[in-house]
Order: structure tokens, then sequence, then C-alpha cells
């Protein structure tokens, strides 16, 4: 008898286990549908939006959950459906703060001060709508979040009186986990409403209706300075410094530090990549000639193997892999069935010399980042207009022997003639780099033809200078042709004018 009593027992609790998370996730979703809406355009007026924290990057940037939640506020605001925004976030020690970079992100955008407002103790979405109500004095709110959390988050502002409706911010970045944890999310909201739980932090009114704004900072919780250094993303460390022990601020990276050499960057963990230079080119015929190039204007840019948080933060060539400036092509391997280039690596054939011989051997193997797509340097597009004196000529129409534009080593226009072409086959899935400059001329060339400037087309980005304009769009595209053409001047140079914009060549020998 006690056994058969225990097996129910063992049965009927989770049963009603099951059946109590069932219905109050009915409860939770079915109570707030009829006040969420799919886009803002047709929800009424409301007093104010407000946003439910999320992550905050150490540098200060929004995660993009976080950001497509103030971007969708942001939004609402401007269509005049609320007159006021109350973000809400975690700011319970002095290094976390949830709030801050959300009043910088709305003031960057041009949202006049008087109409922001933070809760520095929005911990969580109960503790957030309850200090709404209490706290800032909401009376009807447009609630911004990710559609697996807007349900709960509506069902306990109505709860507590609110006035509350939904629009759901952008769901690219959320995953099924979300969904999963917000099962269970709505059992403790659900017993939270029921036994009115109060928020850690309550305080003085401050009404969001006033035209003055006081920011209500929660008292920071004591904090002993037993740590001596934080790791930052250049993979420097830094101390703790203040009256309240903060970390003193990591070094600035890429676009946030200039140089015009190595030495003005923060240690020797970086390298100054230039984006503007000047020089001369020497003839091969003139042996007393020395070339010169100077850096106008650099990035500070990470070196291989140091710690990085994105792309762009590591030197030319290579890739924030998993949080290192990783050189997506390492060493030379045997051939796919070559297991030695390690984890994320593979023996993957590399590219052969830009133009065919005959009895060309084929192109070595090499250790690839998996994932990785290696642009080969190939040339030019069908029907790209080269410079001549008898006008602009498609590329694939020029002969040897043919009068050309280049310049010389000066950088002046000079006449040449066409010493060497090419035409090249490529493989179906070749990506072209497509660069529009800031005057209009444009071009659509592979990302390993050869520049002005020692690089290759593919190592530009917005905003780099190049042939006396900025670049204003670049972006890599699909090439539906069969083949792809160069060719090489006489001259000191090897450059030639392509739609208007100054090349170099990979015939080149120089």
């Amino acid at each position: 008898m006690r056994k058969r009593r225990f097996l129910i027992f063992l049965i009927l609790i989770p049963a009603l286990l099951f059946i109590f998370i069932l219905v109050t996730n009915a409860i939770v979703n079915f109570g707030s549908s009829a006040r969420i809406y799919g886009n803002g355009e047709e929800i009424q007026e409301s007093q104010t939006v407000l946003i439910l924290g999320a992550a905050v990057y150490s540098n200060g940037e929004l995660s993009p959950v976080f950001k497509s939640r103030v971007d969708k506020a942001l939004e609402l605001y401007r269509a005049k459906k609320v007159s006021k925004i109350l973000a809400s976030g975690d700011n319970s020690t002095v290094e976390h703060n949830e709030v801050n970079p959300v009043r910088n992100y709305l003031l960057a955008k041009g949202i006049p001060d008087a109409d922001i407002f933070l809760d520095h103790a929005g911990f969580d979405t109960y503790s957030t709508m309850y200090r709404a109500r209490d706290i800032f004095k909401v009376s009807s709110v447009i609630v911004v979040t990710q559609s697996f959390h807007l349900p709960r988050a509506v069902f306990i502002a109505r709860a507590l009186g609110l006035d509350a409706y939904g629009v759901p911010a952008n769901d690219e970045h959320v995953k099924l986990s979300n969904y999963i944890r917000e099962i269970f999310a709505n059992e403790k909201a659900i017993l939270n409403i029921i036994f009115n739980r109060q928020p850690k932090y309550l305080g003085k009114a401050i009404p969001i209706d006033e035209d003055k704004k006081i920011i209500p900072i929660p008292p920071a919780l004591p904090k002993a300075c037993t740590e001596e250094a934080k790791l930052c993303p250049d993979g420097s460390a830094v101390g703790r410094t203040g009256p309240n022990c903060e970390f003193a601020p990591c070094p600035r990276v890429g676009s946030e530090l200039s140089c015009t050499k190595n030495s003005d960057c923060p240690s020797s963990k970086y390298i100054c990549q230039e984006t503007q230079g000047t020089g001369t080119v020497c003839s091969s015929t003139d042996p007393t000639c020395v070339p010169t190039y100077t850096i106008v204007a650099g990035e500070c840019k990470l070196k291989e193997g140091s710690r990085c948080s994105a792309d762009s933060d590591c030197a030319s060539g290579n890739l924030c892999h998993k949080n290192i400036c990783t050189s997506p092509i390492g060493r030379e391997c045997n051939g796919p069935s070559d297991q030695s280039c390690g984890a994320d690596f593979e023996c993957v054939q590399g590219c052969g010399s830009p133009v065919g011989y005959e009895g060309e051997p084929p192109p070595p193997y090499f250790c690839q980042l998996k994932g990785y797509v290696r642009t080969c340097p190939i040339c030019l597009a069908k029907s790209t207009l080269i410079d001549t004196p008898l006008g602009a000529m498609p590329v694939q129409d020029l002969q040897i022997g043919m009068p050309i534009w280049t310049v010389n080593s000066s950088g002046h226009r000079a006449l040449g003639f066409v010493l060497k072409t090419s035409k090249t086959s490529v493989p179906p899935e070749h990506k072209m780099v497509q660069f529009v400059l800031a005057d209009g001329r444009a071009l659509l060339v592979s990302p390993g033809h050869p520049t002005i400037l020692g690089r290759t087309v593919g190592d530009l980005v917005l905003g780099d200078l190049y042939d006396t304009a900025k670049v204003v769009s670049i972006e890599l595209v699909s090439y539906g042709e069969k083949y792809t053409y160069d060719i090489l001047p006489t001259g000191q140079t090897g450059f030639y004018f392509a739609n208007g914009i100054l090349l170099g060549s990979t015939l080149s020998s120089r």
C-alpha cells in the first residue's frame, strides 16, 4: 500500500507541475495577446515607451538585441506615439551600467535630454514595471522588447495597473534558448504578482511627466578592491583607479586611434596601418633612385595573436577568430587529406598565378580557416573602360602595341603602350569588389587586384582616401562573366586608368 501511494505521489507531483506550467503560460500569453501589435503604426499613443534592458559590451556599445530595442523606441518617439523614453537596466555595481549607454545613443540621435529617463535599478522585468508605476508614475506605456519576452512584460505591466501595450523589436539575434527560458520565467512572474514582491530599490518618486528630470541612481553595493587588473580586448591589462575602484579605460583600437607610425600606438601589440600615404616610384632603369613612402594618416590595428572583439580591430589580412587576431591563411600543407592544420583549419588549394601559362604546376595547398572564402588575384571585369589617347576603350578590346595613358614616377599622366594583355577564366562562384569614390567614379574588380598604394583592392574600406577621393561604397558581389582581363602598359610605374581610377597591374613584376 505504501509503495502504491509513493508511486502515485511520484506521478502526481510532475503532473501537477506540468499543469501549473501549462496554465501559467496560457494565462500570460492569452492575457497579453490583444495588447501586442506587430508594428508601431497601428498602436495608440501613450505617455512613454519603456525599453527593457539587455547586454552592453565592455566598450559601452549596445549589444545587437539591446540596440534593436532602442531603435524601435526611437521609431515610436519620432512617430509621436510617445513623448517620453524610459530606459531600464542593471546598474548594481560601478562597472556594470546598462542604461547610460542608452542615453548616450539617444542623445547622439538627436533626442532631447529632457525626454530621456533612466531606471538604474531595473534588475528584472517585474522590478522595472513596479518602479515604472511607483517611482516614475507612468500611467500608459508601450513596452519594447523582443517577441519572446513581450507577452510576459505586458502581462506584468497590466497586472500592476499600467495601461500597457507592446511592440516587438527585431528578432534577428534571438535564440531558441530564449524561448525555452521564457516558458519557466512566466511561473516566476505569476508568483511575484500573487505575493506582491517589492523591488530591491524603491526610493523617492520622480514623475516622468515633469519637465525637471532627476536620474535615480541606487546606492552602489560596497566593493572591496580585491582584483588587481582587468584584461582588455587587445590583450593588455589595466588596473583599478579612483575612489570607487573602477578600472582604468582600456586602450582604444582601430579608427578610434590615429597614427602615422607604429610608436604612436598604445603598445607593441599594434601596428600603424596606413589609410593615406605619399611617395615616389623608381624606374627599373634608374639604379640611383631610392623609392620613398610616408604614411600621412593611419589607424592603430592589432597584430596577429592579439586579443580582439571584431575583425575591424585587427591589422589588414587578419580576422578576429575566437577573440584572437588570426591570419585566415596559414602554412603550406599536403592536400585535402592532411589533418595537421588544426581544429579550426582545413587544407585548401591556394591561388595560381593571375595569368595561367602552359605547363604551369598546380597551385600548392595551404592551411585555411574553415568558412573563409579566399579571393584569388584575378583581374578587371569585362567592359571596364581604359583611358587611351583614342578615347575610353573596353579592356577586352585592347591589343599589344596600342597607345594608353599611364603615369610616370612623379605621378603625372604620360603616354605609354600596351606591353601585355591577359584574359583569365574565373570560377562560377568568383566574387568581385564593387567600389565607388566620392566623386562618382566606380569600378568592378577582383579583390586581389593591386592598387597604386601597395595594397589590394580587397583591403580598401569605407572612408579610405584613394586616387584623391574617399571610398563611399564598397561591397563584394557575384560576377556573371566567364573571364576577367588585365593589361600592362610601358613606362615607369605600370599604372593605368580603369573607369578613370588609377590602378596597378597583375602583370607587373614590380
